[in-house]
C-alpha cells in the first residue's frame, strides 16, 4: 500500500474518535492575589560548555507584574528551565 492508498483508507475505513472538550477552569480574577518569587545572585548557561547568559542576577516578580517572552517564540528553554548555576531561586510570602 502507498501512502495516497494509507491516507485513502485511514480517511474512509477507521471511524474517527469523538472529540473530547474539557470544561473551562474557573480562575478568579484576584487571582494570585499574594505571593511573589526571588532571584537573588542567579546565574545559568543555557548548556554545558556555554558562557554564561545571566551573571549574579537579582531580582523579584510579583503579584501581578508581567514578565516578557524570551526572544526566540520557539526557544525550548520556556519549557525547560535550565539549571540553577548559582544563587537562589524562592516563593516568597507577600510583601
Amino acid at each position: 500500500m502507498n501512502a495516497v492508498e494509507r491516507i485513502d483508507f485511514y480517511t474512509h475505513n477507521i471511524p474517527a474518535e469523538p472529540d473530547t472538550v474539557e470544561p473551562p477552569v474557573a480562575v478568579p480574577a484576584e487571582w494570585p492575589a499574594t505571593g511573589r518569587v526571588e532571584f537573588r545572585d542567579y546565574s545559568m548557561r543555557y548548556r554545558e560548555g556555554l558562557p554564561l547568559v545571566l551573571r549574579k542576577t537579582s531580582f523579584a516578580v510579583g503579584v501581578g507584574e508581567k514578565v516578557p517572552p524570551p526572544p526566540s517564540r520557539t526557544d525550548w528553554t520556556r519549557l525547560v528551565p535550565p539549571p540553577v548555576l548559582t544563587g537562589h531561586v524562592s516563593s516568597l510570602p507577600p510583601y
